[in-house]
């Protein structure tokens, strides 16, 4: 969630006792960009990018549905009605109609790359702990029972890069370490693999798997490999193959070209019309395939059609307004729109294929956004017009920024880091403490953080530790400042926390709607605030510094991220590519 800016320069709205009366939008649509797919059938497939999902009947592409994807790796869905995603340290399943809130499924830290499903009831993913955590062994393996999650169990020393299951019971599971197999009870490493890795395995049972390397493509019995595998791509980028019998087995590289295995010889490269795809083969000539540029590829023998898929409404995650008239907000696969007063823009694409998760505008002619790649971080910002191109932060996991004014920004990051903007370039990065989570800036001199249960405080200078240590039970979440003497905080139980310039008031309860684990808050003055939660709820800090019961946003489910520009207008964000304005 974001933090929208302190309202610097701006005129408070008189107080009204006059309720808020909100108003729902969908925000125009936009290219999906899914970049997993899994098909079980010739006439039914399930893409997914990071926002949305969609299926394939055999003839068209349906619109997308919602699913929350940041971070999925992999995809797998054996019949029709059950799909099963992983990412990073969590799963989804799908049940025909709706994806299932992301699970920890592996500790945190860990990374799932890659899944594969039997049935419903029977699923391996594998996955790769940090080489700290674990020297000795760091690939592993986790296995679904339909119900719950078992292992991990670990098989090799580097990371998995593919796995398969043809059936229930049986699996193969590659790595940087070879090949290990699943007979039912116990994995066994299998020895004789003629290649340095493995890149991708697809079975069809448990006596015949193809696995590449890269250049190769290695036929397995389930015992042995053979040792004379043919080259089937010369650039050594091949990087997923699937599998339908022993006579048809389609193999993908990183430019997009296909090779086709009739069960003696592979074919020359066949153009598959995208670039780099995800591949998942079903029936004796069917195969679909996706890229992440809002393109899919379906084969019917041995031509590649591709096809333009269906617009999806952005997720969004994030939202800020400098005005009545001006608000922009920003989504996953880097998705961004902005408000006029009284209209949305269609999305742009304002970070393609990035997880936009912060936003702050200062004004209609200046906005900053960060996502929260793994490695770094880019930030892009408006200038009233259009996006800037993503500008690499040297930070990982840039997770909030506060924009007081178009030369300076506040970026915080989860491992403790702090980045400031001048207005043309960002400075190096400073470590204050672990876990930053929030900011909020009302000038250059000025910013609140929030660091687990506590909250440190920026002169324009340094950063200091709130004198005030906070319930450990429930992290802050995000903090809202108007002034130097007026800030608000929220944690994940509902509770609200107020900033007087010196201290902190102790915790006043403000939403206890069961299932409440998450809220956004927003103050443009020290009279009023917004405070939105993950149950489409709404409640508001009167004049009197008492807060409203919450009520539901008609239409909102799970609301993100809240911005108001005084304490007569508001606008909130969801998780379904809609937006609400709140007047009064």
């Amino acid at each position: 969630m974001a933090v929208a800016a302190g309202p610097t320069g701006r005129q408070a709205v008189a107080a009204s006792a006059q309720p808020f009366k909100w108003t729902g939008t969908a925000i125009p649509s936009g290219a999906a960009r899914p970049n997993l797919i899994s098909c079980p059938s010739s006439t039914y497939c399930v893409a997914i990018d990071r926002a949305s999902s969609m299926i394939y009947n055999g003839t068209s592409w349906t619109r997308a549905v919602p699913i929350d994807g940041s971070g999925l790796t992999a995809l797998s869905c054996p019949t029709v009605g059950f799909c099963l995603a992983v990412g990073q340290n969590v799963a989804l399943t799908f049940d025909g109609q709706t994806w299932s809130a992301p699970k920890e499924i592996t500790p945190a830290g860990t990374f799932l790359g890659s899944v594969s499903c039997a049935s419903p009831s029977f699923c391996v993913a594998g996955g790769a702990e940090p080489v700290f955590q674990s020297p000795e062994s760091n690939g592993f393996a986790v296995s679904f029972d339909g119900a719950t999650w078992s292992g991990p169990t670990y098989l090799s020393a580097t990371a998995a890069t593919s796995v398969s299951c043809p059936e229930v019971g049986f699996c193969v599971f590659g790595s940087g370490g070879g090949v290990s197999v699943f007979d039912g009870s116990t994995w066994n490493n299998r020895p004789g693999f003629p290649a340095d890795n493995v890149r991708a395995i697809s079975c069809i049972s448990r006596t015949f798997c193809e696995v590449l390397d890269g250049a190769h493509a290695i036929t397995f019995d389930g015992t042995a490999f053979d040792q004379d595998a043919p080259v089937i791509d010369d650039s050594f980028g091949l990087t997923a193959v699937a599998c339908t019998s022993r006579t048809r087995c389609v193999a993908v590289n990183f430019a997009g070209l296909a090779v086709i295995y009739d069960g003696v010889t592979w074919s020359s490269p066949v153009a598959t019309g995208l670039g780099s795809p995800s591949l998942s083969c079903a029936g004796p000539t069917f195969c679909a395939a996706v890229d992440g540029t809002g393109k899919a590829a379906v084969l019917n023998g041995s031509v590649f059609t591709v096809t333009t898929l269906p617009k999806a409404n952005p997720r969004l995650s994030s939202v800020s307004c400098s005005s009545r008239t001006f608000c922009a907000a920003v989504g996953q696969l880097g998705d961004a729109v902005t408000f006029n007063g009284t209209s949305w823009s269609p999305p742009v694409s304002a970070a393609p294929g990035r997880n936009l998760v912060t936003v702050s505008c200062t004004s209609s002619s200046f906005c900053a956004a960060l996502s929260d790649d793994e490695d770094s971080s880019d930030v892009v910002t408006f200038n009233g017009t259009g996006w800037t191109a993503p500008a690499p932060n040297p930070v990982a996991r840039l997770v909030s920024v506060s924009c007081p004014s178009s030369h300076f920004c506040a970026g915080v990051t989860n491992p403790g880091y702090v980045v400031t903007f001048n207005g043309s370039t960002w400075s190096a990065p400073r470590f204050v403490g672990e876990s930053l989570r929030s900011v909020s800036c009302v000038s250059a001199s000025f910013c609140v953080g929030l660091q687990g249960a506590t909250a440190m405080v920026f002169n324009g200078t340094s950063w200091r530790r709130s004198r005030t240590l906070f319930d450990d039970t429930n992290s802050l979440t995000e903090v809202s400042c108007s002034s130097t003497t007026f800030c608000v905080a929220v944690d994940g139980a509902g509770r609200a926390y107020t900033f007087s310039g010196s201290a902190w008031r102790a915790a006043r309860s403000i939403d206890r709607s069961p299932g409440v684990f998450d809220l956004s808050v927003s103050c443009p003055v020290s009279s009023f605030c917004a405070a939105v939660d993950n149950k489409g709820r709404v409640t508001t800090l009167r004049s009197n510094g008492t807060w409203t019961a919450p009520t539901a946003v008609r239409g909102a489910s799970n609301l993100t991220s809240v911005s108001c520009s005084s304490n007569a207008f508001c606008v909130a964000v969801d998780a379904n590519g809609k937006a609400f304005v709140g007047r009064r």
